[in-house]
């Protein structure tokens, strides 16, 4: 156990560094916001071009993860999508906001530095895997579905110029970059991998720190019981789905997956709610209970990370 929590406590402690730094007003939330927007427009593309550029493709394209992986986040979104309508909780267009916060992960803020103290050799192959089926897969199905839900004409449109947005991300970006460099086999000059090695490596704790300094701009304690079953969907049902996929649908039809990445794998599963997941429901006026949803998810697993971590690395497992 004390093992586990030399992965986990840093973590935290880096996410408490930055509550405490906004919420003592020696950071200011525009500071904060600019930090952020540094991690996710130069440190984490970099990074992430930088996992890609430098693997044969065939390592970086592991379809084995990104079909698990897929399967696993569309299955309970679809799920718990089907459950709210079912229910009459909520319309379609909410329904979709509610299971896309219920399989969108914190790859790149939190799951990164999680796996890289817990999987080192393959936390930025794994953060790139991630980058792929969230961006171009998982995020994509659930905003045309809010959009359908919408009943308006042009909803198939709206959803063409939101999956738009999503490809034009720096993160995206990135990945693709990497992605030319690697199917041609081009030969970086030194100076432009170093520049962007040292991009790479400031975006561990300078994402959590950010994690941290949004939390402390939190005013969601009305919300907070209205997400409860989205919390342990996302950090719970979430991880379980993607881990049943892997032993499916990964051996099945992939051939499996490495001891590491299925760990990888599983634990991104397990991470909070995705930063951006509040700008991504602004549309369909869900942000609110989307940030109640990233406070929860994000106190919340610091206990279910925990638990996971001890399952997944001790001996013989």
């Amino acid at each position: 156990m004390t093992d586990v929590l030399g992965i986990t406590v840093p973590i935290y402690l880096a996410i408490l560094a930055g509550y405490l730094a906004v919420r003592s007003g020696s950071l200011k939330a525009a500071d904060n916001h600019a930090l952020g927007r540094f991690a996710i427009n130069f440190a984490l593309p970099a990074l992430v071009f930088m996992a890609i550029a430098l693997q044969r493709l065939a390592d970086t394209l592991n379809w084995a993860y990104i079909g698990s992986y897929f399967v696993g986040s569309a299955g309970i979104g679809l799920a718990v999508l089907a459950v709210m309508r079912w229910m009459g909780h909520r319309g379609e267009t909410a329904a979709a906001c509610y299971a896309l916060g219920a399989v969108s992960s914190n790859s790149a803020f939190v799951g990164y530095p999680v796996l890289l103290l817990a999987v080192p050799k393959v936390a930025g192959t794994a953060l790139a895997l991630n980058t792929v089926v969230e961006n171009l897969m998982v995020m994509p199905l659930f905003l045309f579905l809010a959009e359908s839900g919408l009943g308006s004409g042009v909803a198939g449109h709206s959803a063409l110029r939101a999956i738009g947005r999503v490809m034009t991300r720096p993160l995206v970006v990135g990945l693709f970059a990497g992605l030319f460099v690697a199917v041609w086999r081009l030969q970086m000059p030194i100076f432009i991998s170093r520049t962007m090695e040292m991009f790479a490596q400031a975006s561990g704790v300078l994402t959590l720190f950010f994690v941290g300094g949004t939390l402390a701009e939190s005013r969601m304690a009305h919300l907070l019981g209205g997400v409860a079953s989205l919390v342990v969907t996302k950090l719970v049902l979430h991880p379980v789905g993607v881990w049943l996929a892997i032993a499916l649908i990964g051996t099945m039809l992939f051939g499996g997956l490495d001891a590491d990445l299925k760990t990888a794998a599983v634990l991104m599963a397990a991470m909070p709610v995705m930063a951006m997941y509040s700008v991504l429901v602004q549309r369909y006026h869900a942000e609110d209970s989307a940030a109640a949803t990233l406070l929860l998810t994000t106190l919340g697993s610091f206990a279910t990370l925990n638990v996971l971590l001890w399952i997944l690395l001790r001996p013989g497992s």
